[in-house]
């Protein structure tokens, strides 16, 4: 498994900010394993994480989990699929969701 993480520094306001940002294979989200992706996320203190070959067919997946909130695509049955994990914070907002 690789994990590669981007720190960003934002200066807002006289202040300094960090983004910490992730994108991890998964290989298959479905069952336990979209929460132990999200899991191990939250253990690094991720902000903005993408999640590919999440291979979620439906509408049934976990969309909030350690704080964070979770949006899919929805793939073929055995191939291909994203997933957008993010968490709120003050210095940052994700604007829209289409």
């Amino acid at each position: 498994m690789q994990i590669f993480v981007i720190f960003l520094t934002v200066g807002i306001e006289m202040r300094t900010e960090s983004l910490a940002i992730a994108t991890l294979n998964i290989i298959d989200g479905r069952r336990w394993r979209l929460n132990a992706a999200v899991r191990c996320l939250a253990g690094m203190k991720i902000d903005l994480a993408v999640l590919t070959e999440t291979k979620l067919s439906s509408d049934h997946y976990t969309k909030h989990c350690f704080g964070y909130n979770v949006i899919a695509t929805e793939s073929e049955e055995h191939s291909g699929g994203v997933a957008l994990v993010y968490k709120k914070a003050r210095h940052w907002a994700l604007e829209s969701v289409k």
